[in-house]
């Protein structure tokens, strides 16, 4: 039987009624079924005063609630990797390596189960879970660190392009950031010069003794060319990254030297 000390909060932040004495039932909307066009609830049973059940009510709503409201907005009609696309087709302030290390973060997580879960379902829940799954599937501490950087910057742009009213993942702890790559020695610098160097001449003397071996050429070409993508990276100190993405034009001034 219900009592009729029932209370009713707010809509969009849950409801509550008295069951029987000391014994609360608070419903908290946790989402919205788009093909019935109502609200999904979850009921919570509380045991106390009316003053702890109306703590509990606050708490599950923070935890788990959604209100109606964000429903209603663009973000309703999308799923993760709507948003992925879009953030990465938007104009950007980005330099050429960051496009391309980006693009391929991107086609990864859109090609990931957590890019179909709908944005305004997404919780910090969903993305512990993934990223616990790729780290069940060996990926790398780079790569996990990656793929969250991306996902969470796309929802910072979401929110200040008015797409999504708040970041699902304000206040996440991500996982673990890789150890900064350090610069090479000096000396280290002359040695990976002085063995890129080596096996140039060596790969190359190989190709004189028998010229028409294919594979001699081609490991001399390759020999060749690692020789001189060292020495242009000790020369420019340029990071993976900005060498990945080289192009010729870059290394020619526009009077065409």
């Amino acid at each position: 039987m219900v009592s009729a000390a029932s209370v009713r909060a707010g809509r969009g932040s849950g409801s509550i009624r008295e069951r029987s004495p000391g014994v609360w039932e608070v419903r908290v909307v946790v989402g919205f079924d788009p093909i019935r066009s109502r609200s999904v609830q979850r009921s919570f049973t509380v045991r106390g005063d009316a003053d702890e059940a109306e703590r509990r009510r606050r708490e599950l709503v923070a935890e788990v609630g959604v209100s109606r409201l964000v429903f209603t907005g663009e973000a309703a009609r999308l799923i993760v990797a709507d948003l992925l696309e879009r953030w990465f087709a938007a104009p950007h302030l980005w330099k050429r390596a960051t496009v391309v290390s980006h693009q391929h973060v991107v086609r990864t997580l859109v090609a990931d189960p957590l890019a179909r879960r709908r944005l305004v379902l997404l919780t910090p829940g969903d993305v512990i879970g993934a990223i616990c799954r790729w780290q069940a599937e060996g990926r790398s501490v780079p790569t996990i660190s990656g793929r969250w950087l991306v996902l969470r910057s796309a929802l910072s742009w979401a929110v200040a392009e008015g797409i999504m009213r708040a970041n699902p993942l304000a206040g996440m702890r991500g996982p673990p950031r890789p150890t900064p790559r350090r610069h090479h020695s000096l000396g280290e610098v002359r040695q990976i010069l002085a063995q890129a160097e080596s096996n140039a001449a060596q790969t190359t003397a190989a190709l004189a003794a028998d010229p028409g071996s294919g594979t001699l050429r081609r490991l001399a070409f390759i020999a060749d060319q690692d020789h001189l993508l060292a020495r242009l990276a000790a020369d420019s100190g340029a990071r993976r990254g900005e060498l990945a993405v080289l192009r010729h034009s870059d290394l020619i001034s526009t009077g065409g030297c």
